[in-house]
């Protein structure tokens, strides 16, 4: 589930306001709006809503913070835009009937960002809270007032995570010249740590460093069209130049880096976006990436058996993107197509025979695939999420069937009753769609009807509690049912995910998922057993871990009899 913490979102972003002055001060947080607009219009930046920027801040934002957005933009190839700047509505200040204004400095900061976030496409977090005062077109930034309040309604709001503010003079003065002031400042700073994480920024340069990760960058230089920008080295003297020069390098580093971390994590949707995105970066640029497929082939090949098996979403790249990047393949690149196509849809996605380098000393592989491997099955297998995928579509489909009457009459009756119920779940479930064959259906629920009755008569025990009604009737017969198909399905779907997550022929690769499963049991397992090698319990692995899923006990009496 996403979380605030992951939020976000371009063009906005959050500030701390204040009320009133000195000890009566009061801070509420609200948020910067920047958007692009496209009109006929010389103006810049306009600035309508009910939250009023009085001139003199309108006139630094035009005449100091835009020029600084522009030249980073210039820097990047982007061309200069026109923007409309709002504040989000305050409730506070008109419930109050404060007639709130935006009149002084503090406000620049989030401005910087909500301008810069707009022209680049680049999102900012929404679990931040911004505030200072930009004081120079050289990307400089200063000290503001009331950092005590606005630390205090940061804290009292639950979706701050962050505070970002400019250092105190670097002169010591304001320590020298107000030092009760500057005692509060780092009181409420020292107060503030326990909820929310304070960061300071001295200039434009060091605010893109420590405001957007990696993959917000390499995201946006694909979307905005900066993804290839170079800076010129002349123009890293300044901070401003130095924040353009941070957006432009590494992109391609970025890009492979954030790529492979997704796809290990199992993030597939995330590694579909990002791939989604520079496929139409290229496109758009009628340029074919040289060597990339290779490339993404080795990247996937590279990935953990279980991991690429079991948390990989194929096809990574839609055949429509892989056909439109193809017609910019010239005669250079046209033995990549092959592996692009096999990347974006999973084929040939093995990796050749390892070297005898590439194992240790026994031939098995390195301990960090076998790791991973475990991780992956675990997770997989562990019950709430095999109850997610099997157990509740089933229970689902149960809770969903209703009946006229708990008593079958007749035998014929209870045997529509059972045969329907079965392809009712069976429909609900998505394993049949379509026309069936009524008997088909009929026999696989009455074998149903007899494994679930198997210990307390079998059908003839089931109908006679229909008709009987001693227990429930056809709705005591139905739960046995719907329980019965549970339990065969997830174990069914145990067996699909231990078969996906190593191939049976792989001795090798058995023999080191037990060694990672026996390094993690330890601590619980009698010395005999941590002593013996794990070729000893590599063919019995299934059962193991199927005992792990299970108990502690449970594993160590199959352990002690392999």
């Amino acid at each position: 589930m996403k979380t605030m913490d992951d939020a976000t979102a371009i063009g906005r972003a959050r500030t701390a306001l204040v009320f009133g002055q000195g000890d009566d001060a009061q801070a509420v947080t609200t948020a910067v709006v920047a958007s692009v607009r496209d009109d006929t219009s010389p103006k810049r930046v306009r600035v309508p809503g009910p939250v009023v920027f009085v001139s003199p801040v309108i006139r630094h934002v035009t005449e100091v913070i835009l020029p600084i957005v522009d030249r980073i933009t210039t820097l990047l190839g982007l061309p200069r835009l026109k923007f409309t700047l709002t504040a989000a509505n305050l409730g506070a200040a008109s419930t109050a009937n404060l007639g709130f204004e935006v009149s002084g400095f503090s406000a620049d900061l989030p401005v910087l960002l909500a301008l810069l976030s707009a022209s680049l496409q680049m999102p900012i977090p929404l679990d931040m809270v911004a505030t200072g005062h930009v004081a120079s077109k050289a990307g400089d930034f200063a000290a503001v007032e009331a950092i005590p309040a606005k630390l205090a309604a940061c804290s009292g709001d639950p979706t701050v995570r962050r505070f970002i503010y400019p250092a105190p003079p670097s002169d010591r003065s304001l320590e020298t010249l107000a030092p009760s002031e500057w005692q509060r400042i780092q009181t409420a700073v020292a107060e503030a740590s326990e909820k929310i994480r304070t960061i300071v920024v001295g200039n434009v340069a060091d605010l893109v460093q420590k405001i957007f990760d990696d993959d917000m960058i390499v995201m946006a230089s694909l979307r905005g069209g900066f993804y290839v920008a170079s800076v010129p080295s002349e123009d890293h003297a300044d901070a401003v130049g130095r924040a353009a020069h941070h957006l432009s390098q590494g992109n391609e580093c970025r890009f492979w880096t954030a790529l492979g971390r997704y796809l290990m994590a199992g993030d597939s949707g995330a590694a579909h976006t990002l791939l989604k995105a520079w496929a139409a970066y290229h496109v758009d640029r009628q340029k074919y990436p040289a060597g990339f497929g290779s490339r993404l082939l080795q990247l996937v090949r590279s990935l953990p058996p279980a991991v690429r098996r079991l948390r990989t979403t194929f096809p990574l790249l839609s055949a429509r993107d892989c056909i439109a990047l193809s017609q910019f393949a010239g005669d250079s690149d046209h033995e990549d197509i092959s592996p692009l196509y096999d990347a974006a849809l999973g084929k040939n996605a093995k990796p050749p025979p390892v070297s005898p380098t590439k194992q240790d000393a026994e031939g098995v592989p390195d301990g960090d695939t076998a790791t991973k491997t475990l991780e992956v099955v675990l997770e997989a297998i562990d019950p709430l999420h095999v109850a997610e995928q099997v157990a509740v579509p089933i229970d689902s489909a149960r809770i969903g069937y209703t009946l006229d009457s708990t008593v079958a009459s007749s035998y014929d009756e209870f045997s529509d009753v059972i045969t329907s119920f079965y392809l009712h779940v069976l429909r609900r479930t998505g394993v049949v769609a379509g026309s069936v064959i009524p008997q088909s259906v009929a026999a696989a629920a009455l074998d149903l009807l007899d494994r679930a009755f198997t210990r307390i008569g079998g059908s003839p025990a089931a109908f006679a509690e229909a008709r009987d009604a001693t227990r429930g009737g056809l709705r005591y017969v139905l739960d046995l049912m719907a329980d019965r198909y549970k339990y065969e399905e997830q174990a069914k779907y145990v067996r699909g995910v231990l078969a996906e997550a190593l191939d049976p022929l792989d001795w090798n690769m058995k023999v080191a998922f037990m060694r990672a499963l026996l390094k993690r049991l330890a601590p619980h397992l009698p010395s005999e057993i941590r002593s013996q090698p794990p070729a000893r319990f590599a063919k019995n692995w299934e059962k193991i871990v199927q005992a792990y899923t299970q108990s502690f006990g449970q594993i160590q009496s199959l352990l002690r009899t392999l």
